[in-house]
């Protein structure tokens, strides 16, 4: 298996896990809620679309419908101001875009890496 085959599993691996997800296994500190929320969100995205170099953007905005879920159904009502609908809409919003840039950057990584070697 080359690098993007890795990338490919990897990348439809954890959309079968998000699909079923392990939110609603417990309550989560702050910490583990901030940690988890990076790890999908940033990290996930940015390991997929290095190791795929193409389509980061794609593969970051799929990956970060999962994050915003979870953030949403964690962080309580408070955080979300007195518009509820607009608090949940701006989380979506700003976990797919942070999602998608992080896989972009992922994508630009990995080409300048693919650069470098040829």
């Amino acid at each position: 298996m080359d690098r993007a085959d890795w990338g490919k599993m990897l990348f439809f691996s954890f959309c079968m896990a998000e699909s079923f997800g392990p939110f609603p296994l417990g309550t989560f500190s702050t910490i583990e809620m901030v940690s988890l929320f990076a790890f999908l969100g940033v990290v996930l995205p940015f390991a997929v679309s290095y190791l795929v170099a193409s389509h980061g953007l794609v593969y970051g905005l799929a990956l970060g419908i999962a994050p915003a879920i979870f953030a949403i159904f964690e962080l309580p009502n408070q955080f979300f101001g007195p518009s509820l609908a607009a608090g949940v809409v701006l989380v979506l919003l700003a976990s797919l875009l942070l999602s998608g840039l992080s896989g972009f950057a992922g994508q630009r990584f990995a080409l300048w890496r693919d650069a470098d070697a040829a």
